[in-house]
């Protein structure tokens, strides 16, 4: 079976105070979708694309195309579909990183340098590029900008081993139509929540992350434990 890793395209770059750090599965375009997602904290990036060696160049220019048409603008502009950065900060740490990436062999397929819409904000242009791995800045980092690191891989393993190398761990995203591979992929991902197909959590479910994204749970019984007090007592039979 071919398996490429995708995303959801439209939450790429959709309102910077929604992101999304983003791996996706997928066994072809538009058949059979198996996405893997994951994120931080209560901000998320999209920040990983991984696709099967055979559909890269297909994936990248419908990828690209898609980029090239969302609308920059104030957040309080309801066309709008990418708000600015918050900070110029922000916008000089993500300049820095796809330096650097590009200069250990990452290739930029759109975006990539300030906008001249920069001018009136912290804004820069959705970025899309290719890299042969996982470990380059762009792809490693939190950023919290609308770059897209892209990799190839092989296999269904393969895919999740690379999710899993990260320092993060709030959220996994699945959608397939075959469940048994939607479960068996699940119960590998090192996330503290794993959707499928698009389902949310129900109220009271726990909430939290694996690694750098936390410890502890919001929601349910989990959350309350968090401010109970526990005491011991010896000797008290």
């Amino acid at each position: 079976q071919v398996w490429s890793l995708i995303l959801e395209i439209k939450s790429i770059f959709n309102n910077l105070k929604n992101h999304q750090k983003t791996l996706s599965v997928s066994k072809k375009i538009n058949n059979d979708n198996l996405r893997i997602t994951y994120s931080f904290d209560k901000q998320k990036i999209i920040n990983k694309n991984f696709k099967v060696n055979n559909i890269n160049k297909e994936f990248l220019n419908k990828l690209t195309k898609r980029d090239e048409k969302n609308k920059k603008g104030g957040p309080m502009d309801v066309d709008t579909e990418m708000n600015p950065l918050s900070n110029i900060k922000q916008l000089e740490t993500i300049e820095k990183n796809i330096k650097l990436t590009v200069d250990q062999g990452g290739k930029i397929k759109c975006g990539g340098k300030r906008h001249s819409f920069s001018n009136k904000g912290y804004y820069f242009p959705p970025t899309i590029i290719e890299c042969d791995n996982h470990n380059l800045p762009t792809a490693e980092n939190e950023l919290f900008g609308p770059v897209l690191s892209v990799m190839k891989f092989e296999t269904e393993e393969e895919a999740i081993t690379i999710t899993n190398d990260t320092e993060y761990g709030l959220g996994n995203y699945l959608q397939t139509e075959d469940k048994e591979k939607a479960h068996r992929v699940a119960k590998k991902l090192r996330s503290g929540c794993v959707y499928i197909n698009g389902n949310a959590a129900d109220s009271g479910t726990p909430f939290g992350g694996y690694r750098q994204s936390g410890n502890g749970r919001e929601g349910g019984t989990w959350g309350l434990e968090e401010f109970l007090e526990i005491k011991t007592i010896t000797g008290w039979k």
